[in-house]
């Protein structure tokens, strides 16, 4: 008998488990509305991920449709790119996860009544002839 060689083996494997996702991926998205639905009072949880879990169908079944072999040459040219983009990054900045300086993305902000004036100014008083 001939002894398949590792890459055939994987090449198996991974046509199998996506010929195995794509009937998958539906159940799993649409059980949490199935079962959402066949309860009175579901808990809020189930709730929210029965609304959110069909909308990640699309998503899931894109994951699934690029690990097709097929692919293989485009996405190793993408990792290739972007890998080289990172290097190239980091070349002209250098590494910016060793920065010592931080950025303040939260600068405290004085009380709102010393941007818009003082609190006096907003009241109006107003005369309707009586």
């Amino acid at each position: 008998m001939n002894a398949m060689t590792d890459e055939r083996k994987k090449y198996i494997r991974s046509v199998t488990f996506r010929v195995t996702c794509y009937p998958v991926i539906p159940i799993v998205t649409q059980l949490m509305l199935v079962i959402c639905n066949l309860m009175a009072a579901p808990p809020y949880w189930l709730f929210v991920m029965a609304n959110v879990m069909p909308s990640t169908q699309g998503i899931l079944n894109f994951l699934v449709y690029m690990m097709n072999p097929a692919l293989d040459i485009y996405r190793k040219k993408f990792i290739k790119r972007m890998l080289g983009i990172k290097q190239k990054t980091k070349e002209k900045f250098g590494k910016l996860e060793d920065s010592d300086e931080t950025i303040d993305l939260y600068p405290s902000i004085s009380q709102p009544s010393s941007l818009y004036g003082s609190h006096k100014d907003h009241h109006h008083h107003f005369n309707f002839g009586g």
